[in-house]
């Protein structure tokens, strides 16, 4: 399976790092109901502004650790904000001392954020998109410093010893860091060093692993193209594994592959029940392979209702963000729903035949 850049988004900071961040949003946003949007934005910023001084307001020294705590606090707001700019620069006087502000630094630097900076006084960028630039191309592109000290600050943070406090931020750390080197942006491509990290972040799988690592892990062995790492037992493995931890894309996939018989036994039980309890999760994919397999156990109403609905989609960039679902299966899964659809209309299949509207199903599959 072939990615680009923009298909693989960053693992993002653990939740457990922004709880003070967000209760503080939380306990303004309740107190001042009042105020406007404009208003509150800007109270809160100067109430996180205020408390990254080193005294208090009876001029008492403050705790080094909190006021680095409530810096990367206000670097987070900014960053939320899209001020990606002013984040940037707490993020990194601070990350020395705060992994967590390594880690956003990272981020900003690897995924082009301080190009879509949206302060008021900024200009728009004139960079060239990274969406578009295959790995050959990242080595010639004007980011490619950006992307090589994001990678290096991911890097540091992956290569990190386990502990209870950081196991969850190294983790995603280290699926970043197989990111990069499985596309090759920000050092030299290499499928072996994406492998290494991908399994160290999956954590075999435990409570702890990276659930998008255990997915990434399932689609990488299933590459006919790589013969080196092919390896479908390997793909159930992993799918089943990230299924198991909650993975959507993973659920369907493991429907898929039980529905034809990959790396399995196919079994029409076990492949109807993954593929229905993703679909209702929002697993695309997994909604047209199942109008298909309405369409061939002779379920022509369910197949052509379910198929309309899937037919219909089209922000696929906004399902695969609101889903974590890659844009290539939602795609496949509209596909399979065009082509069920298309059936029914030709064949009068559940519905009055219409070979006008099967004509264009069909050629919505083709084009």
């Amino acid at each position: 399976m072939d990615f680009k850049k923009s298909q693989i988004p960053s693992e993002q900071l653990p939740d457990a790092y922004q709880i003070d961040y967000l209760n503080t949003l939380a306990e303004q946003i309740q107190s001042n109901e009042s105020l406007t949007k404009s208003d509150l934005y800007e109270k809160l910023e100067l109430l996180l502004v205020e408390r990254t001084k080193s005294t208090d307001e009876k001029n008492r020294k403050i705790n080094p650790k909190k006021i680095t705590e409530n810096r990367f606090i206000l670097a987070q707001f900014y960053f939320d904000s899209r001020r990606f700019k002013k984040a940037h620069d707490i993020f990194d006087a601070i990350k020395a001392s705060y992994y967590p502000a390594m880690f956003q630094l990272g981020i900003i630097l690897y995924d082009d954020l301080l190009d879509r900076d949206e302060s008021e006084d900024d200009q728009k960028s004139t960079n060239p998109a990274n969406s578009q630039v295959d790995s050959e191309a990242a080595f010639r592109h004007p980011n490619r410093e950006k992307w090589s000290r994001g990678f290096e600050y991911m890097l540091q943070i992956a290569n990190l010893p386990l502990d209870e406090v950081n196991k969850k931020l190294i983790h995603q750390a280290q699926f970043n860091v197989g990111k990069a080197y499985f596309l090759g942006f920000g050092c030299k491509q290499s499928d072996q060093k994406a492998e290494e990290f991908w399994v160290k972040s999956a954590d075999n799988g435990s409570e702890y692993g990276n659930v998008t690592a255990m997915t990434y892990l399932a689609f990488f062995y299933s590459r006919k193209s790589e013969p080196e790492f092919f390896n479908l037992d390997k793909t159930y493995f992993w799918h089943n594994e990230a299924c198991g931890n909650g993975s959507l894309e993973s659920q369907g996939a493991l429907g898929a592959m039980y529905y034809y018989g990959i790396g399995c036994k196919k079994d029409y039980e076990a492949a109807y029940e993954c593929l229905t309890n993703s679909s209702e999760r929002g697993n695309v994919f997994s909604m047209g392979l199942l109008c298909d397999y309405y369409y061939r156990n002779k379920f022509y109403v369910k197949a052509t209702e379910l198929a309309k609905k899937v037919s219909e989609l089209n922000d696929i960039d906004k399902i695969s963000r609101e889903t974590n679902c890659l844009r290539d299966f939602i795609c496949k899964g509209i596909g399979l729903a065009c082509f069920t659809l298309a059936r029914c209309y030709e064949m009068a299949k559940g519905i009055e035949k219409d070979t006008n509207k099967a004509l264009y199903l069909y050629k919505r599959v083709l084009f």
